[in-house]
């Protein structure tokens, strides 16, 4: 009798413990953590910002609501707050919101669609090209492809972020018999802990929240200061010489920090014609700016940068490939800004990254894309452990050259087509209208294979799933300036302005 008390005390700890530690995972690492501070800039930590958005994502009924999806493709053309403004002035209320994530392929699309219809929009706005269509796995054979592997598919899913993250269980529960040991058990822990599901960029928004308020501010992904004249790069370097309207932390000085690229360059700050700092710096690194400002009446002052030199974009920010640049210095995150914006990580801004492109020949624009994008991306600096001189181009030149196989294959379709189709006869179910626009595509790949049978069935795939209420609009080659393109389907803030009144128009004829 007494072993068997102790047998059933020892099964009540067991099950009290499982039950605290299951309801603390849940309550610190899924309620808390979603509501820290957002303050990462826009694509950065993407894992952990489409988590908070499609958490915390919640539309009106005084507005129509837009689920806009997709991968980076629809993240780099959609620009939600203009498509609304755009819709506004014929008197429509819209309120369109991403629900998309880097590298979304259409059997994501469909395990989040139960989430998706979960939220009631009144349209889902699907942007895709044929690159999200998870083309890597056709094999490598010699110097050519072999056939589309779906095994290798199912292995790969079992690792990729967003099924680790976002739907492991489900992915388990249907791949069960098709995985191996080694891959069931991740999928398993992570079904049942939060902390092991999020544990890679848990400390992402911690940490950009101690750098903005803590810290310096100097490390950083994206630049969300003040807007110079000419604009600033990405990264905020800026030009030899600009302008900037800064916001003042305090009426009487001037306190910033600045990065000196080389030595012994000189910066002079003024106020319209008046100096009102000059310094010539010896060291190279973060350095400090401090000086009296004059009387104001307002809590802004227009000041102008003259700096002395500046550097190679090759030297400093490595970029070895593509045209040269040059900067004058880097500036903190949240230069001449007094606020810290939140909740910002899918609002896209412009920069001189994007710009540049725009002031570019065809031919010249040409060489620096093929140079840019796929100069040495077939090299290794190892051959013997396969490691590429230039890893970072890889998935996009692979891309490329399936692409260029297909193209000569005739028509050919995977699993992937099937996932689409399947998600849509969800959002029909739900009776939620489902819209498939085929997003532009830079015409020094489009030209590559637009013609061929395999592209011509690609498209008339759209045409059969009409079956299930899919509205399909073709939009390939709607923004025919290569220069609008950052790479092969990646618009620049330009481009994704040319597609406002295009998407605008896509919605408007969608809503009732």
């Amino acid at each position: 009798m007494a072993l068997q008390n102790l047998k059933s005390k020892i099964i009540l700890s067991i099950a009290a413990f499982c039950s605290i530690l299951f309801f603390l995972d849940w309550f610190v690492f899924s309620f808390l953590f979603l509501k820290f501070p957002n303050e990462l800039e826009w694509d950065t930590s993407p894992w952990y910002n489409f988590l908070q958005k499609k958490e915390n994502l919640n539309f009106t009924k005084d507005k129509k609501s837009v689920l806009v999806t997709g991968s980076s493709v629809a993240l780099y053309s959609y620009l939600p707050q203009r498509v609304d403004e755009e819709l506004a002035k014929s008197g429509i209320k819209i309120h369109s919101d991403f629900f998309g994530h880097v590298a979304m392929s259409p059997t994501d699309l469909y395990y989040y669609a139960d989430e998706m219809i979960s939220k009631k929009p009144d349209l889902i706005l699907y942007l895709v090209n044929p690159g999200d269509l998870q083309m890597d796995h056709f094999p490598k054979v010699g110097e050519n492809f072999g056939e589309y592997s779906e095994e290798g598919r199912i292995h790969a899913y079992a690792g990729r972020h967003p099924v680790k993250y976002y739907y492991p269980l489900q992915f388990l529960f249907d791949h069960f018999t098709s995985l191996k040991k080694t891959e069931i058990l991740p999928l398993l822990t992570k079904s049942l802990l939060y902390v092991n599901r999020y544990r890679s960029f848990i400390y992402d928004p911690i940490d950009a929240y101690l750098e903005r308020h803590t810290r310096s501010g100097t490390s950083y992904h994206n630049y969300t200061g003040a807007t110079l004249t000419p604009i600033q790069w990405r990264k905020g370097w800026t030009d030899k010489n600009f302008q900037v309207s800064c916001e003042l932390k305090t009426n009487s000085f001037f306190n910033e920090t600045i990065f000196i690229p080389k030595k012994d360059i000189q910066v002079i700050i003024s106020n319209n014609t008046n100096e009102l700092y000059k310094n010539t710096f010896t060291k190279t690194g973060w350095q400090k700016i401090q000086f009296k400002l004059p009387e104001l009446q307002a809590d802004k002052i227009d000041l102008t940068f003259d700096i002395s030199d500046v550097v190679s974009s090759k030297e400093i920010d490595q970029k070895i490939y593509g045209k040269e640049y040059f900067y004058g210095i880097r500036l903190p995150q949240n230069f001449c800004k007094k606020t810290i914006d939140r909740n910002i990580s899918f609002t896209r801004v412009d920069s001189k990254d994007d710009q540049v492109l725009q002031d570019m020949k065809d031919s010249e624009y040409a060489e620096d894309y093929f140079e840019k994008m796929y100069k040495d991306a077939d090299k290794y600096v190892d051959l013997e452990r396969k490691i590429l001189v230039r890893p970072e181009v890889q998935r996009l030149y692979y891309l490329h050259r399936v692409k260029e196989y297909l193209s000569k294959k005739g028509p050919y379709r995977w699993s992937e087509f099937k996932m689409l189709e399947k998600a849509a006869i969800k959002f029909k179910q739900a009776n939620i209208p489902f819209v498939i626009v085929n997003n532009p595509e830079n015409p020094l790949e489009l030209n590559l294979y637009k013609d061929s049978d395999w592209y011509k069935d690609y498209l008339h795939f759209y045409s059969e799933i009409a079956a299930h209420s899919v509205k399909f609009y073709d939009h390939k080659e709607s923004v025919p300036k290569i220069q609008d393109f950052i790479d092969s389907h990646h618009l620049t803030y330009k481009g994704s302005e040319r597609m406002v009144p295009i998407y605008s128009t896509i919605i408007k004829e969608n809503t009732k």
